[in-house]
C-alpha cells in the first residue's frame, strides 16, 4: 500500500494527492540527505573493489536481461509461426 497516495487535499472540491512517483522522490531526497549527513549510512560493509564493481553489475545488468528476453521472446516467435 501507497502510504503518500493516501495524503490528500481538498481545493475547489478536487483532491490533489501524493502518486508514487512523488513518494519515491521524496524518499530519493530524504536517502540521500541522510548519506550526506551520515557518510555510514547507505554504505556497503565491503572492500572497495567490490564497491566499485556492483554499481558496473547494476548498471549493466537490466539492460543485457532486457536483450535475452527479448531475444527468447523473438525465438519463441519463430517457433510457433512455422
Amino acid at each position: 500500500m501507497n502510504v503518500m497516495g493516501l495524503i490528500t487535499i481538498h481545493v475547489g472540491g478536487i483532491p490533489l494527492g501524493l502518486s508514487t512517483g512523488v513518494g519515491a522522490l521524496l524518499a530519493g531526497l530524504a536517502c540521500g540527505y541522510l548519506r550526506s549527513r551520515y557518510r555510514t549510512f547507505g554504505g556497503i560493509p565491503a572492500p572497495q573493489a567490490a564497491q566499485s564493481t556492483l554499481p558496473a553489475v547494476g548498471y549493466t545488468l537490466p539492460f543485457a536481461l532486457g536483450r535475452i528476453i527479448c531475444a527468447v521472446n523473438g525465438i519463441f516467435i519463430l517457433l510457433l509461426t512455422k
